[in-house]
C-alpha cells in the first residue's frame, strides 16, 4: 500500500486553494483538514443512490435489487445501467411527471392500451 506524505499534501492544497482564489474570491482562506475514512465496498455501495420511486397510488419504479413487496403497487423494474435502452431513452423522471386519474376515471383497457402505444413508438424509434 502506497504511504501518503500528509504534510504534502496539505501544502499543496493550500498552495491549489491559492490558484483558484482568483476564481472564486474566499477559496485561500479555506483550511484544508486530513482525516481517514473507512474503507467501503464501492461495487456494492453506489445502489444506495437508486432507492425506489413511488409514483401516484398505484406504481413503483425500482431497481432489481430492491425485492418486490406486499404492497399493492405495481413495479417497473429498471436496471439504471439500462435506462438508455429503455423507451424514454434515458429521461429522468420525478413524481410531477406523472398524473394519475381519481378511481374510476380510467376506463378498462386504458393501461393496455397506453402500454401497446408505448410499444409501437418504441418500435418505431428502434427499427
Amino acid at each position: 500500500m502506497k504511504t501518503i506524505d500528509l504534510p504534502r499534501l496539505v501544502v499543496d492544497t493550500r498552495a491549489f486553494l491559492a490558484e483558484l482564489d482568483r476564481f472564486f474570491p474566499g477559496s485561500a482562506a479555506a483550511v484544508p483538514v486530513v482525516s481517514t475514512i473507512d474503507a467501503e465496498d464501492w461495487a456494492e455501495g453506489w445502489k444506495r443512490g437508486f432507492p425506489p420511486l413511488e409514483i401516484g397510488r398505484s406504481l413503483r419504479v425500482r431497481p432489481p435489487w430492491i425485492a418486490t413487496d406486499a404492497s399493492t403497487r405495481h413495479d417497473i423494474v429498471i436496471e439504471p445501467s439500462r435506462v438508455d435502452e429503455t423507451p424514454l431513452g434515458g429521461m429522468l423522471w420525478s413524481e410531477a411527471d406523472f398524473e394519475e386519474e381519481e378511481e374510476g376515471d380510467a376506463e378498462e383497457g386504458d393501461v393496455e392500451e397506453a402500454n401497446q402505444e408505448a410499444q409501437a413508438e418504441a418500435e418505431d424509434a428502434n427499427p
